[in-house]
């Protein structure tokens, strides 16, 4: 979920719509939990970063459990950064993968975040430069040289676009040459957007189905559908039924909404045999202690098998990527 919008209008329409939810708390959300169940390691595909004072007006965390509902996000991006990598320790994230959000510049971001110590971190650039027309050789060459490691979040829905226009087919063709994997925003997003922060925002961006004709574009692109295209389920389990190599991620269902309605959703990917291309993400934006309350989701989950657990928190996402590229410790 990503918005390029001014931080302080955005965290006003997001606290608003969650709080209105009166959503109730995961069990063993808390951050901090003592013995809370943990799984043994995790990767969190969908993170994001803002540089200098960018989230110190997003508002008061809106998550599940009333009892941190009103803890104070971060004073800075630095700030959100410590207490991102915090939250990934304690529920052994081993590996992130963040993005730009909100108007932050992706560049700025990518740097501040390589090299940090603790959990390894791979960063994304969104689809800024591909809706500036930055040619196709200069973004490359930051993938060449190790800046980015991901096409994403393409949050292309908040500009009323989508992906198989014809004046993104460099871009992806760059992927799919050098095999970059590429994120793309599917579903919808806060409440009036259009009307508010987001105006060429548009519901039917968010439909998974332009997708068909990248795939059939791109045989070999490596892509994954974030949020997993709700609400078009029907139209997200036709793309995944015809094209066996598209994945899925999770988010941010596992900390804004209730157990049953997170426990609802796996079990219709399961249902339709989609088990092994879930990967765990987030969408953390300005509160890491969103963190703790999505792996407990995951965790606490009763239409989860051990094994499908671990698929959801590491194995699927190590099988899209490929170990060689991760590069993670054994």
């Amino acid at each position: 979920m990503r918005m390029a919008s001014a931080v302080s209008a955005l965290g006003v329409v997001i606290a608003a719509w969650v709080a209105a939810w009166a959503i109730p708390a995961h069990a063993g959300g808390n951050a901090g939990d003592a013995g809370r169940a943990l799984p043994a390691r995790v990767i969190d595909v969908h993170l994001h970063g803002y540089e200098a004072d960018a989230v110190n007006e997003a508002g008061p965390y809106y998550g599940i459990d009333a009892a941190t509902r009103d803890a104070p996000t971060p004073a800075n991006g630095a700030a959100h950064r410590q207490a991102t990598l915090a939250a990934m320790e304690r529920n052994h994230i081993v590996l992130g993968i963040v993005s730009a959000s909100d108007g932050s510049d992706d560049l700025i971001v990518a740097r501040q975040w390589a090299g940090k110590p603790g959990p390894r971190i791979l960063t994304g650039v969104t689809e800024r430069p591909m809706a500036h027309g930055v040619a196709p050789e200069r973004l490359a060459a930051l993938f060449d040289d190790g800046t980015y490691f991901l096409l994403g979040e393409v949050g292309l829905q908040y500009r009323g676009a989508t992906l198989d226009e014809e004046r993104f087919e460099p871009y992806l063709a760059m992927a799919e040459k050098k095999g970059i994997p590429v994120a793309v925003h599917t579903g919808l997003g806060p409440p009036e957007m259009a009307r508010t922060v987001a105006p060429e925002f548009r519901i039917e961006a968010g439909n998974p189905i332009p997708l068909e004709k990248v795939l059939i574009r791109h045989p070999d692109l490596k892509i994954w559908a974030m949020h997993s295209g709700f609400p078009w389920d029907a139209e997200m389990f036709a793309i995944m039924q015809q094209f066996t190599k598209i994945y899925v991620d999770i988010s941010p269902l596992p900390w804004m909404m209730s157990q049953e309605i997170v426990d609802r959703r796996l079990k219709w990917l399961l249902d339709w045999g989609m088990g092994k291309r879930i990967m765990f993400g987030t969408d953390q934006m300005y509160w890491p202690q969103a963190i703790d309350a999505a792996v407990s989701a995951i965790e606490n989950s009763t239409v989860l098998t051990r094994e499908q657990k671990d698929d959801i928190f590491y194995n699927n996402a190590v099988r899209f990527f490929g170990a060689d590229r991760l590069n993670l410790p054994d």
